[in-house]
């Protein structure tokens, strides 16, 4: 049985300690934090019980990336889903940075009898804008016709982002320019730290990674800004 894991004082102390210095090292400090949350996590009864899981689907045809680690809870039946989208400053990241996480996150939807999908994207710089969000389109799109067949129910697909998956799964969910015909498809979006508007302002610690994914033509930001694409039906 599922017991949650306490936070060692150590890890406290650790995240003290890095906290006010997080941007003088950011792909560093996520790799220490990762570590160590991995290790907490490694150590908690029961994590995967309770589901099944798929890992490595795909979802498209360009890339490799292009797939998906399902997580369905043991019984689903017309189960809502959410399509999980990873951060990493458009450039880094991965949907497993290690067996816990981010399985860890999607584990928590299956334990709560919803369906989890982990969900890797395509990578600035070899892709860019608007890749991320066509894989987050193209997500949604195998959901729709296959989550039925994993007990789950068509109609109720979200979709949640972490910082730069945020920002991709935010311009699906908005930029109707980026979205079929008949709209993204989905019951709702989650924004977990999203970037919400494309800058590269000498105070941005990932201003480069900016232009990697969105070009270094700052005139065009505000346009591929999902905050700039928000109205009354959204």
């Amino acid at each position: 049985m599922y017991q949650a894991p306490e936070i060692p004082p150590s890890l406290h102390a650790l995240m003290a300690e890095i906290g006010p210095k997080w941007a003088s090292n950011t792909s560093g400090h996520i790799k220490m934090m990762v570590e160590a949350y991995s290790e907490v996590l490694r150590a908690a009864p029961g994590i995967a019980e309770g589901m099944r899981e798929e890992r490595d689907l795909p979802y498209g045809a360009q890339d490799a990336r292009q797939a998906l680690d399902l997580y369905v809870p043991d019984g689903a039946a017309n189960a809502p889903s959410v399509l999980f989208f990873h951060g990493g400053a458009f450039t880094d990241g991965e949907k497993n940075r290690t067996p816990e996480i981010h399985a860890n996150i999607v584990r928590y939807f299956a334990r709560n009898g919803i369906i989890g999908i982990n969900v890797e994207y395509r990578p600035a710089p070899r892709w860019t804008y608007p890749a991320g969000s066509e894989d987050v389109g193209l997500a949604v799109r195998w959901a729709q016709q296959n989550i039925a067949r994993y007990g789950g129910d068509p109609a109720r697909i979200f979709i949640a982002g972490s910082s730069a998956g945020a920002a991709h799964t935010g311009s699906y969910a908005y930029d109707r320019r980026l979205q079929p015909a008949e709209g993204p498809g989905i019951a709702g979006h989650i924004v977990i730290s999203g970037r919400v508007r494309a800058d590269n302002r000498p105070d941005n610690p990932n201003a480069r990674r900016v232009e990697a994914y969105y070009g270094t033509d700052a005139s065009r930001f505000e346009d591929v800004s999902q905050v700039n694409h928000v109205d009354a039906h959204s």
